[in-house]
């Protein structure tokens, strides 16, 4: 009873004073994640980008060294534009700080949705950590989408700048290539039934857009030469059969978007989904569940879905249901039946329920990212910087893709043995060497000590090296890394560990060797 009454009073707040309460929230926000942001270790995801951003001469080179990335080339861009304005790698932080910032506002001041489900997503694990203190493309995608819906009560007005957004987020990442098509189909359909923009321009819309598609496809499509071609290449029976398991039970993809649930609970909550804006605009509902199965089969086929991927369909479910609440509102279209119980509760019950497993996954998260390393890459910077003798050391890292955000921390000059070359980050192309071993590992540290005359450094970050005398790691896209007794016994006398990186709660942990 008790409890009841506290919600009752919290509701009541909330619908008294709503604008104190979003302020108080937005502020709140912004402490917190300045807060984490100022703590959180860059890792190699983030790093890789910028570092690619800015590696070629011009900006115009930039599809070129986007070649097998898999992503298409909004996000460089404007990392590359902001870098060349502050000509200080730092901007990364504040460039997804931004983004985040301006997606949560949006979608707190401008969602026609209760106070109470704007609030908790802004504190919950997508909008706060995943697209804000994570700086990916990611963010970027969250923040169009609700730039999207908040233009689309005014289309007919603003259809120019609608379909830019569409073709902006067609190229933020390929998963948003898919949202934009859903996007794309209902807004088609929308026009079809009201009859705002005419048949011509609908057609000019859906054209430019497609072009914007198109576009993202050419630069993330893999050549013969990725490795992803390989590894994830489908016959089309093996396509037809994803596909089916991914109509039938899409919730198997989606383990990080409703952690801790089985597969079928999960697809479970997604048909809910649909049905919460299905109930109101049938084409919304189907549109909704069609983009869940077309997301589960890219993770099932092509890349398997992080939080930071699988999150992008609860962000454009919201984004729907903001439209949808819209078309319902603002111009007077009534909902196709009555809402019954059934959705009442679900809308009740089961949507702040996964609101509050995101804010409560928010806070365990963020908290180890404010109190903990996840990632030694940046002590092992503040190592070499203090240690007079390791300040200019050449640094082999294995897995080589260990030390792409060392790049963002310290000038070290960084040698790839599998590429053998020097460079800031990996490419995983068949040019690359697949299987390394330990003794080929030395030999090239060797090799470099005699060409440089500088210390050597190697990063291994095999965990298991300390306790076995003999072993075979195998890592995605088929390469491996390899060491027997002898080669252990030959490196152990020919190196000496001079530190261990073990603390981070990720996985970019060191034994940092150096060349005797």
């Amino acid at each position: 009873m008790r409890l009841k009454k506290h919600k009752e009073r919290i509701v009541h707040l909330a619908e008294a004073h709503p604008v104190v309460i979003l302020h108080l929230a937005i502020s709140v926000w912004v402490v917190l994640a300045i807060l984490v942001i100022v703590q959180h270790e860059l890792w190699r995801d983030e790093v890789r980008a910028l570092t690619i951003a800015l590696e070629p001469s011009t900006i115009l080179q930039l599809p070129q060294s986007l070649e097998d990335e898999g992503h298409p080339l909004l996000w460089y861009i404007l990392l590359r534009l902001v870098y060349q304005l502050f000509n200080s790698p730092v901007m990364l932080k504040i460039v997804s700080f931004v983004i985040g910032l301006g997606g949560a506002a949006l979608f707190l001041y401008r969602a026609p949705l209760p106070v109470w489900v704007r609030v908790l997503y802004i504190f919950g694990i997508l909008q706060f950590y995943e697209y804000t203190v994570m700086a990916r493309n990611y963010g970027l995608t969250a923040f169009l989408l609700f730039l999207f819906a908040w233009c689309y009560r005014r289309i007919s007005q603003y259809w120019v700048w609608s379909a830019v957004i569409l073709i902006l987020l067609a190229n933020t990442n390929v998963h948003s290539a898919i949202l934009t098509l859903a996007l794309l189909v209902y807004w088609v359909a929308d026009e079809f039934t009201k009859r705002n923009l005419g048949n011509r321009r609908i057609g000019l819309v859906s054209l430019l857009v497609l072009c914007g598609l198109f576009s993202a496809y050419l630069t993330a499509r893999p050549t013969t030469h990725a490795l992803s071609t390989e590894v994830m290449g489908q016959t089309l029976k093996e396509l037809f059969s994803a596909f089916l398991l991914s109509a039938v039970n899409p919730g198997e993809s989606f383990g990080k978007l409703f952690p801790l649930l089985p597969a079928a609970v999960s697809t479970a909550l997604i048909i809910l989904l649909s049905l919460l804006v299905g109930s109101r605009q049938t084409v919304s509902g189907l549109l909704v569940y069609a983009t869940a199965v077309g997301l589960a089969l890219f993770f099932s086929v092509a890349y398997r879905g992080m939080l930071r991927h699988q999150g992008l369909f609860f962000v454009f479910f919201l984004a729907i249901d903001w439209i949808v609440t819209e078309n319902i509102r603002g111009m007077g279209i009534p909902p196709i039946r009555p809402e019954s119980t059934f959705i009442a509760v679900a809308r009740r019950v089961v949507f702040p329920f996964i609101l509050l497993i995101h804010v409560g996954y928010n806070s365990g998260v963020a908290g180890i990212d404010l109190f903990r390393a996840k990632s030694s890459i940046k002590e092992l910077s503040v190592f070499l910087q203090t240690n007079q003798n390791y300040r200019d050391a050449i640094i082999i890292g294995e897995p080589d893709y260990f030390l792409e955000a060392l790049p963002y921390y310290a000038s070290n000059e960084i040698f790839i043995p599998r590429e053998r070359t020097f460079g800031k980050r990996v490419h995983f192309t068949t040019a690359s060497q697949r299987d390394l071993s330990l003794s080929e590992l030395l030999g090239y540290a060797l090799q470099l000590k005699r060409q440089h005359g500088r210390p050597i450094l190697i990063a291994l970050g095999h965990p298991e090296f300390a306790n076995r005398s003999a072993f075979t790691k195998a890592y995605p896209y088929h390469r491996t890394f390899s060491w027997s007794e002898q080669e252990k016994v030959q490196f152990t006398t020919t190196t000496r560990l001079i530190h261990s990186f073990s603390a981070a709660t990720g996985d970019e942990k060191f034994l940092l060797f150096v060349v005797k």
